[in-house]
């Protein structure tokens, strides 16, 4: 029912997808009915259209599981069926390590910014500092020169 590959691994904006399926009953495909899920969004099993096509759109990133199931000629359904593992992964900056990324970049501007203001509160400061030496040591040179 399903190819062999089990698994299909999409980007953030391959969320939209068709697959198709069919049955390997060549005799008499009409006695054979298909039903489908994918887990994670399907609430329950969705009849085959004739054009044997499962759609989806704009799904959220996440792991789902499609599932294949379908009657034999005698109309028993395959408890089995067939599955594939669909991951959509998420957008690059939906990640952890943007998180990550974005926490140590914000981090590294709050800090910038401190350390800047500090340094100019201290440069203020021994400017301050200077002032005043300078007019205290003018008053004592101006005493002692009056003398």
């Amino acid at each position: 029912m399903l190819s062999a590959s089990k698994k299909l691994d999409l980007t953030a904006t391959e969320n939209s997808f068709s697959i198709g399926f069919t049955v390997a009953e060549y005799q008499n495909p009409a006695t054979v009915y298909l039903e489908y899920m994918l887990e994670n969004y399907d609430p329950t099993w969705q009849k085959a259209d004739d054009k044997k096509t499962a759609s989806y759109y704009n799904l959220q990133p996440g792991t789902y599981l499609f599932q294949v199931r379908g009657t034999n000629i005698r109309g028993l359904w395959n408890k089995e069926g067939q599955q594939m593992s669909i991951i959509i992964h998420p957008p690059w900056s939906d990640t952890t390590w943007s998180r990550l990324l974005f926490l140590i970049v914000i981090s590294g501007i709050i800090n910038g910014l401190y350390r800047f203001q500090l340094k100019s509160n201290l440069d203020h400061l021994e400017q301050n500092i200077l002032r005043k030496l300078e007019d205290t040591n003018k008053r004592h040179y101006s005493k002692i020169s009056h003398s």
